[in-house]
């Protein structure tokens, strides 16, 4: 029997260390998301599977871990229209059958692209990277495509219109925004780089510091190409005088633009990991 209750998030980790415990393969999409929450959080327990809500920024996102394929499929059907799930898999069609009984419908798809060792690196990416490379320790050279001149370290005046824009450009659902206390702090640490005219926001790469890794959260441009890259050469010329070399970002995969953009001249390589976000829809799920 599938209860419907609410409980605190140390509570269900307890479960899923209960379900574990039956053995067998583990299929799901949390990884201590909501950790620090302390409010009961709107659940669905299984004997073999479990799923939880997360209210993020007003979009209820679903987590999940089961043994039991057949019952995730009853609790998924069980969570609210326009619930959202996020999922990473190496398997690009991992799990969508599943998803699909539960009526959830593929909304988006991400992939993970890192940037490429100089061995891998074909010799017009290598061209472009030395270019680059030469750009941000000499400012002094001028080069049409890498330096006009645009990027700096936003400023916490920049906090309120950089949220903004961000709301208006990204999809709440594809999106994990930040609360303006997380984006001040990210603006403090050096994290928030952007293009100016007219004091006027065009361009922005919000940045965040994992490890050794230099996570790139969100870009976007809404002037010529070169501010794009004069700032994307200005911020990872500040990263890497900070000893951060290594980046990784998500690029949505229908963007054959920006993919093909950032595979010639800022050498990223796909790396085989997708990231698909389901929607529930209104149809009536085949797991009811």
């Amino acid at each position: 029997m599938i209860k419907a209750e609410k409980r605190p998030i140390m509570e269900l980790r307890q479960e899923m260390n209960r379900i574990r415990r039956f053995g067998g393969s583990v299929i799901t999409n949390y990884f201590n998301q909501c950790s620090q929450c302390i409010e009961p959080l709107s659940c669905w327990l299984g004997e073999g599977a479990l799923a939880f809500g997360w209210m993020d920024d007003d979009i209820l996102r679903i987590y999940f871990y089961a043994i039991n394929t057949e019952e995730l499929v009853q609790i998924l059907a069980m969570t609210p229209v326009d619930s959202c799930i996020d999922y990473l898999t190496k398997e690009r069609e991992e799990n969508t059958g599943l998803f699909e009984k539960a009526g959830y419908e593929l909304l988006s798809e991400y992939g993970r692209y890192m940037i490429k060792t100089k061995e891998e690196k074909t010799e017009t990416e290598l061209k472009a990277t030395q270019l680059r490379e030469t750009l941000v320790v000499d400012d002094t050279i001028q080069n049409e495509l890498y330096h006009a001149g645009y990027g700096e370290l936003a400023v916490e005046e920049d906090a309120e219109e950089l949220d903004r824009m961000l709301r208006e450009k990204f999809d709440a659902r594809d999106s994990h925004f930040y609360d303006m206390k997380t984006l001040c702090d990210h603006i403090h640490k050096g994290w928030v780089f952007v293009a100016k005219e007219n004091d006027k926001i065009i361009a922005a790469n919000l940045i965040e510091i994992q490890g050794r890794k230099c996570y790139w959260a969100y870009s976007f441009n809404d002037g010529p190409v070169e501010v794009f890259t004069s700032l994307i050469a200005f911020s990872i010329g500040s990263m890497a005088r900070q000893g951060y070399k290594h980046n990784y970002c998500w690029m949505d995969l229908k963007n054959k633009r920006a993919i093909r953009f950032n595979i010639l001249y800022n050498g990223y390589k796909f790396d085989d990991m997708y990231d698909r976000i389901y929607i529930k829809g209104n149809k009536l799920a085949v797991g009811k």
